[in-house]
């Protein structure tokens, strides 16, 4: 699974700093040897790049996650955010997760 410029594989460790705890919480269970299902990552800097370039950012995601996704299979997603969870504040069940999604438009 290769590397785009927003969204990465969970394995991929490039911008961790862009990618928030949750990741970085999986990639320790990896390294326990603990089986994580595959794992896409769309980094905050696409949520940069769409304050700024709106359109062209959303597409660029899109073409990413293209490259990365079997579209027939189902995926879980997660709304989240880089500083979710943290030591000052903890924001568990704030966000939405929405299971068996296919295709892109989902």
């Amino acid at each position: 699974m290769a590397s785009g410029r927003y969204v990465v594989p969970l394995k991929h460790r490039s911008n961790a700093k862009g990618q928030g705890g949750k990741v970085g919480n999986l990639r320790e269970l990896q390294a326990l040897g603990l089986r994580v299902p595959e794992t896409v990552v769309v980094q905050a800097a696409a949520h940069a790049a769409y304050v700024t370039g709106g359109p062209e950012a959303v597409a660029s995601v899109q073409s990413e996650l293209a490259r990365l996704l079997d579209p027939d299979a189902a995926y879980a997603v997660r709304s989240s955010a880089a500083a979710e969870d943290g030591h000052e504040h903890s924001f568990a069940g704030q966000f939405t997760t929405r299971l068996n999604m296919r295709g892109l438009e989902a």
